[in-house]
């Protein structure tokens, strides 16, 4: 598995702070409204991708820890 152990536990090596690129299908009138925060915001698109998803999580989850589960599944 990896980086994570049989037993769910992350290996101590991995740096969970460590950026990671995903590739996700946005609606072509998503992007526009994304690229127009960037433009007033001075933001990235990143930026503001990655802001919105912590945002849900901790609304989704109200602040519960969530498993790091291994990757390999979409």
């Amino acid at each position: 598995m990896g980086w994570v152990r049989e037993d769910m536990t992350i290996d101590a090596d991995v740096d969970l702070d460590e950026t990671k690129t995903l590739k996700v299908t946005l609606p072509a009138s998503m992007h526009l409204k994304l690229h127009s925060l960037k433009v007033l915001s001075g933001t990235n698109i990143s930026e503001t991708v990655e802001e919105a998803v912590q945002t849900h999580l901790d609304e989704e989850y109200d602040g519960e820890e969530i498993p790091i589960l291994p990757a390999g599944g979409d």
